[in-house]
């Protein structure tokens, strides 16, 4: 396994275990890559979260510039140990769970109870009024049968729901009651039901019990690629995984963009997509819009589900790819102090030339800000790729920096300090150029603007 290779796993069993760490994916990215440098057959374990955990919060955020300037962002705590939840994405019929058992402990005598015992030679059933193949609607109601009558105040006595449901008890006679929960069934939940009887005093009481599966929500439960999923191999399938099996014609609900050509292919709950050919280093939108049909029931698809990708660069991970860049997009000083530029330095020269160049306006500083922005943060090659061309602006200074790191953070001196203006820092690295904003000035300026105007 290659280097790169082996950022990529860990990078992926990182968001996995912690979606959270996907918003500053691009920092983590450098701290794994620093880390595996130093040593090639470190596995994620508690020391090796420990130290990227350290290093993050020493590091200032990289940060994209959004609508504001001339504030810096810094990390906050995100790093923390999750604990995953699995839950049964199984459609079952409700399970009608008879159940007598005998018991022997854990009753109060029924000289001691209040609520009404109910006594003799008596058999319940319970059944959903509203279910199918899926299992129970989330609206229902349950029929409750005796085979001898019984006063509902007894019923009310001795049913007990979990989890914990409020519900009102109708009956037409005192042999069938109707049990309708005040609230929605939470989905993909098994509720049981139970009903305790006893033949008579002198016998032990019997305990009945009944259980029912709602039914899950139709919706996406992921995707290969992940959303947001960089140095995507251009042979990849990509794949869409529903909560059920028998959803319907999804075709029609799925489109990629730029527009690929392909051929579909299904495995039980997972939808592919076998793509003809991807464009490298290119951005993949694929958006199944709302409606998808879930065959056998009323139940479609509610939401539109979108998620993108980034393909490889030709010829693999590596390509021109480097580890060389500034950790954030926007520079302030104050025209008293020499500039520093702190840059990712993993795989890096240990010198670099940078040239300065000058805005003739703050509009023109703005307006390349906003180009800058209407890339995705996270996409690598495309941030690469969005390079702002230094041809039309005014060389304000060049310079030869060495790249200098202190405690794990690495960065660049200017020789001087600049006069009041704005500047785009430029370095040329392998077949492309690190870009920053920088601003110099005594007082900050900033911008807003909204859809509206």
């Amino acid at each position: 396994m290659t280097i790169h290779e082996k950022i990529e796993s860990i990078m992926k069993e990182l968001i996995d275990n912690d979606p959270e760490l996907k918003s500053h994916e691009k920092a983590v990215r450098h701290i794994v890559a620093s880390l595996l440098q130093a040593r090639p057959d470190a596995v994620v374990d508690d020391t090796f979260r420990a130290e990227l955990k350290r290093r993050l919060l020493e590091m200032p955020a990289p940060s994209r510039v959004s609508r504001s300037m001339g504030l810096s962002r810094t990390f906050t705590q995100f790093f923390s140990n999750k604990l995953a939840l699995a839950t049964s994405a199984a459609g079952v019929v409700a399970a009608l769970l008879f159940i007598t058992l005998w018991m022997n402990s854990g009753i109060q005598d029924s000289s001691q109870r209040t609520i009404p015992v109910i006594q003799g030679d008596v058999e319940f059933s319970l059944s959903a009024l509203n279910q199918d193949t899926l299992g129970v609607d989330a609206t229902s109601a349950f029929a409750l049968t005796s085979s001898l009558p019984v006063d509902e105040t007894a019923i009310r006595g001795n049913l007990t729901i979990e989890p914990a449901v409020q519900y009102k008890l109708e009956s037409s006679d005192s042999n069938e009651f109707t049990i309708i929960p005040e609230q929605t069934l939470d989905a993909n939940t098994i509720y049981k039901f139970s009903m305790v009887a006893q033949k008579s005093e002198a016998e032990q009481k019997r305990e009945y019990q009944w259980a029912f599966q709602t039914k899950d929500t139709f919706k996406i439960m992921n995707t290969l690629p992940r959303n947001q999923g960089t140095h995507v191999p251009l042979d990849t399938g990509i794949e869409v995984t529903f909560s059920h099996e028998n959803y319907g014609a999804v075709e029609d609900h799925f489109s990629v963009s730029p527009a690929v050509n392909g051929r579909f292919e299904r495995y039980r709950k997972t939808l592919v997509f076998v793509p003809d050919s991807l464009q490298a280093s290119t951005v993949y939108t694929v958006r199944v819009s709302a409606g998808v049909p879930l065959d056998g029931t009323d139940q479609t698809l509610a939401e539109d589900y979108q998620f993108q990708f980034e393909t490889d660069a030709t010829g693999g991970y590596g390509g021109y790819y480097s580890y060389f860049e500034f950790t954030k997009d926007f520079f302030e000083y104050p025209s008293t102090e020499t500039p520093i530029a702190t840059v990712y330095g993993y795989d890096s020269p240990g010198s670099v030339h940078v040239g300065v160049y000058a805005f003739g306006t703050f509009g023109e500083f703005r307006d390349a800000i906003g180009r800058l922005n209407n890339v995705p943060y996270w996409a690598d090659y495309a941030q690469m790729n969005n390079t702002f061309p230094v041809d039309s602006l005014a060389l304000q200074t060049e310079f030869d920096a060495d790249v200098r790191s202190e405690d794990y953070q690495y960065y660049i001196e200017f020789p001087e300090a600049l006069p009041n203006g704005y500047y785009l820092i430029d370095i040329p690295v392998d077949s492309y150029h690190a870009q920053a904003f920088l601003q110099v000035g005594n007082l900050a300026a900033s911008y807003q603007a909204s859809p509206e105007r």
